[in-house]
């Protein structure tokens, strides 16, 4: 694998050199270094950037995030200055996109999917510096950490293994540094779930450590941030011990425990009175002890916030879009409703989309009189048929149906936002029907064979 072009500058001893001003013959010199000393780089993309842009390389090679990120190396900051050299942000970002483009965008990638932080972190003080696509994939791909640990609280708790990154404090570094109102917005809703957890768990340890890492995020919400500040008071306090080398001090130990458990009780009573659900940053309080089981009653809030995902986005923020292949018949979804095999020898009934738009036909099971379950999901192409295995009656369902056009996963800025494995975005629907969610809500029930189709912008429903 070949050498990045700022290992090669400190290998070749040049960070504390003026870049502009080498001239012919030490070039010549470097070169020979790099054969003699067997160093695998591209000499003419290295000598390009060298001649060419001396100044930008010069900042690069001397910028503490940089070079730490490119060298692999924990230098302090007094180990660098760039005081006196005076460049563009645009050239820099136009050097790095040059250059170094594709070892940061794999790196990226790279660090993400396995949740090391550290190196990003580092690479995150510099992010002004780095292309917009670049800044992009970070801030994305940070949305798809923060969504996907905001899932494993709500609406009911998961495996929270899969989301230890949230202990990790250079997460939060790089959160902090990202800086982004979108990014701020998610980790209120991450950190409401968080502390609903916490308090409906009685104090549990992984919260507990997910506060004491959070206290390197500082919002710039002053309301958030206080209670930020509170619950990380609390968390602290939970971690604080007190050691005494000798023996004869155990006496010591007795006291400073029951000083902590005291203080732990005054403080936590406190803080429980001073946090009420009202100051929470999501619209419901989904920790409330319900009557039936909670995973029942939290269904009608995913439901509605998947809908909201399907056809409550922006389409002018419609980003990095992969068209998806499907057939009549298919399901396409992974996390939210599931394709079940019906029994054999059920009849068939004929749903036909007769509307110009393809359709997604969302099957739900009702419990307990009133509340949906999701179950399967349909996609039929416009003025195509699909034949659904009929088990005989379907007086327990209903169905919900999606028009639009250019199945797709993509990104918006919607905080409603589901993923699949391997961080991919669930498919939906670029371009909406105008009604698509006014219609998506309307809950109907087939039982025959039926043709829909929009008719005055409503759903219509023919035998």
């Amino acid at each position: 694998m070949k050498t990045n072009i700022i290992s090669v500058a400190n290998l070749l001893s040049l960070k504390n050199r003026t870049l502009s001003d080498i001239d012919d013959n030490e070039i010549a010199d470097l070169e020979k270094k790099i054969d003699d000393e067997g160093i695998s780089v591209d000499k003419k993309v290295f000598f390009k950037a060298l001649k060419n842009y001396p100044d930008s390389f010069q900042f690069v090679l001397n910028d503490k995030s940089f070079f730490n990120f490119f060298t692999d190396k924990n230098l302090n900051k007094n180990q660098f200055s760039n005081d006196n050299l005076v460049v563009n942000v645009r050239e820099i970002q136009f050097f790095i996109k040059t250059f170094l483009f594709d070892e940061i965008s794999f790196f990226i990638d790279n660090k993400m999917k396995s949740n090391e932080f550290e190196k990003l972190a580092e690479l995150s003080g510099s992010l002004r510096y780095l292309p917009d696509d670049l800044k992009k994939k970070i801030e994305q791909q940070l949305i798809e950490k923060i969504d996907y640990a905001y899932h494993s609280f709500y609406p009911v708790p998961k495996d929270f293994s899969k989301i230890n990154y949230l202990k990790n404090y250079y997460f939060f570094v790089l959160v902090n540094n990202i800086n982004d109102p979108i990014i701020e917005e998610k980790m209120k809703a991450l950190f409401t779930a968080v502390k609903k957890y916490f308090q409906n768990s009685k104090g549990s340890e992984f919260s507990k450590q997910v506060f004491a890492a959070m206290k390197f995020y500082e919002p710039t919400d002053k309301n958030f941030q206080d209670e930020i500040n509170l619950i990380k008071e609390k968390a602290e306090l939970s971690f604080s011990s007190i050691h005494f080398k000798k023996r004869k001090y155990y006496w010591l130990y007795a006291i400073a425990l029951v000083l902590i458990l005291y203080r732990g009780a005054v403080f936590y009573s406190a803080f429980s009175e001073q946090i009420p659900d009202t100051q929470d940053y999501e619209t419901e309080d989904y920790y409330e002890e319900p009557k039936i089981d909670r995973y029942y009653t939290n269904m009608k809030y995913q439901i509605d916030s998947f809908q909201t995902f399907l056809a409550g986005f922006n389409e002018k923020q419609v980003r990095n879009l992969k068209k998806t292949s499907i057939k009549t018949g298919d399901n396409p979804f992974e996390t939210f409703y599931n394709y079940v095999s019906p029994k054999d020898n059920f009849d068939f009934l004929r749903i036909e989309n007769d509307s110009d738009y393809d359709l997604i036909l969302l099957e739900s099971n009702i419990v307990y009189d009133s509340i949906k379950m999701p179950k399967s999901a349909y996609f039929i192409k416009a003025k195509d048929v699909l034949h659904f295995k009929n088990p005989g009656s379907l007086s327990s369902e209903v169905f919900n149906v999606y028009f639009g056009k250019n199945l797709s996963s993509f990104q918006t800025e919607s905080f409603h936002l589901f993923i699949r494995k391997g961080s991919v975005v669930e498919n939906r629907f670029s371009e909406l029907h105008p009604q698509s969610k006014t219609i998506l809500k309307k809950d109907i029930k087939i039982t025959d064979d039926v043709k829909l189709s929009i008719e005055n912008g409503d759903l219509e429903l023919k035998k």
